[in-house]
């Protein structure tokens, strides 16, 4: 798209000679007509001048044309259409720039809102860190014994199975003992005549401690 305005027209015009001859026969200067019809003198010099490059439109350019015409009394459709030759000869086409919206992208990729996000990031990852460390120290980790079932046996030698969390620390009667990549373990215990107590506990990286307790008692011959 493209609109115009007026720019210093062809030096072959004589519109702006006939409004400085009739302004001087008035015997006023061009500031005394200025204050008297309220246009800028600077307006004034242009129409005679031929310079409309001073008119930011071309409505300007006609309404002050208007004013200082019929002012000094030349105002008459032969003056019009000379004018009107003028501005034709005037024209200078210029591009309208469109106003655009800009796309809901451009739009959100702001600074306000990068800081914004960044500082959502931030704080979703402490919460999320704060959160794993309340749930390590709340819940207990998983531990559960497969074997002995518990009871009587008669062999003094037996294997403890279980599985444990794969990140805990896991002991049988205070000796520890090792977890595969999958969490289980086994363990040999030796047995005395009687009650035995198996404690086996599973302690996380929080403190928290699971305790499995078998009540195994050998029976002597």
């Amino acid at each position: 798209m493209v609109g115009t305005r007026p720019c210093r027209t062809r030096p072959d015009v004589t519109v702006g000679r006939l409004l400085e001859e009739a302004r001087r026969r008035s015997g006023k200067s061009c500031q005394e007509v200025a204050r008297e019809i309220r246009v800028p003198a600077k307006h004034l010099a242009a129409l005679e001048n031929g310079d409309l490059s001073v008119f930011t439109a071309e409505i300007y350019a006609r309404g002050a044309f208007a004013q200082y015409a019929k002012y000094l009394g030349i105002y008459a459709e032969q003056t019009q259409r000379a004018f009107q030759r003028v501005l034709c000869g005037a024209r200078e086409f210029v591009p309208l720039r469109v106003h655009r919206p800009r796309s809901w992208l451009a739009a959100t990729l702001t600074p306000r809102w990068i800081l914004a996000a960044a500082l959502f990031l931030v704080a979703l990852s402490v919460g999320s860190y704060v959160a794993w460390q309340m749930a390590s120290f709340v819940h207990l980790p998983d531990l559960a014994v497969a074997a002995p079932a518990g009871g009587v046996v008669t062999d003094s030698l037996i294997t403890l199975e279980g599985r444990a969390a794969k990140d805990a620390e896991v002991t049988v009667n205070d000796e520890q003992v090792l977890l595969d990549s999958g969490g289980s373990f086994t363990q040999e215990v030796r047995l005395h005549p009687g009650i035995n107590i198996l404690r086996v506990a599973a302690k996380n990286g929080a403190g928290r401690v699971r305790v499995i307790q078998k009540d195994v008692l050998l029976a002597g011959d």
